[in-house]
């Protein structure tokens, strides 16, 4: 859907805080202090606390990702406001707060400076963690994707959402035990082969943009998925964990 359509979907549905439903914004001044920052970051591998998102060097194992950056703790209210736009996909606008926010938050704190010059000296292709086709069927839209769009757009980086597939259809993680998340998504993503024979030169670093990361499976097996394709470098970017 282009800015056209946006715009006159926000006309249809004007805005109202998703926390307290008062009138004016998505998310009103009083709820957005409710919705603090993370305290810390944490490296994606081990979940322990790592000052820049950046993976432990004693973690760096095989095809794993390279770091992880987030603004927000995956707290009640977060949960409300995502679950939210899930399910109401006309709410777009509040996405786009959401994301604006986290990148200028990433942007103001020092701790991220190693993801900063990730961005600035990789200039690394965003991918969204893709939904299978039947997923995305039944919802309509990619929240994932959206964010993504709103994320190259922001460090003018290109977006690739065809080379990253789904290729089977997975339970909700969210539902699931943290011991099966892995076993559920291991072997649910592919490489499209033909777009990545299309690639002229060396492969280049990722950008891997979802909503939100908890026990971090899913991102964890894209990224691996990514880099036994020849991919060097992978980030993750979320707006919660």
């Amino acid at each position: 859907m282009g800015k056209l359509g946006h715009f006159f979907l926000d006309l249809l549905f004007p805005p109202n805080c998703l926390i307290c439903h008062r009138a004016g914004r998505f998310i009103c001044s009083s709820c957005w202090q409710k919705m603090s920052y993370l305290a810390r970051q944490v490296c994606p591998y081990c979940a322990k606390p790592s000052l820049t998102g950046q993976v432990h060097q004693s973690c760096q194992k095989g095809y794993f990702l390279d770091g992880l950056v987030s603004a927000f703790p995956y707290h009640p209210l977060f949960k409300e406001v995502i679950a939210q736009i899930k399910f109401e996909p006309y709410i777009f606008s509040a996405l786009k707060e959401l994301t604006l926010n986290t990148l200028k938050y990433l942007d103001q704190d020092e701790r991220f400076l190693p993801f900063r010059e990730f961005v600035d000296k990789e200039n690394p292709v965003v991918i969204p963690i893709p939904l299978h086709k039947n997923k995305l069927r039944q919802r309509g839209f990619n929240q994932a994707e959206i964010i993504g769009r709103i994320v190259a757009d922001y460090y003018r980086l290109p977006l690739e959402t065809k080379l990253l597939l789904r290729n089977r259809p997975t339970k909700p993680q969210s539902s699931l035990e943290e011991k099966d998340r892995k076993k559920n998504i291991k072997g649910a993503f592919l490489i499209d082969e033909l777009r990545l024979n299309n690639c002229s030169g060396p492969l280049p670093s990722v950008l891997l943009v979802d909503d939100i990361w908890t026990s971090g499976a899913t991102a964890k097996e894209a990224g691996r998925i990514l880099k036994r394709a020849g991919f060097s470098k992978v980030w993750a970017l979320t707006l919660a964990q």
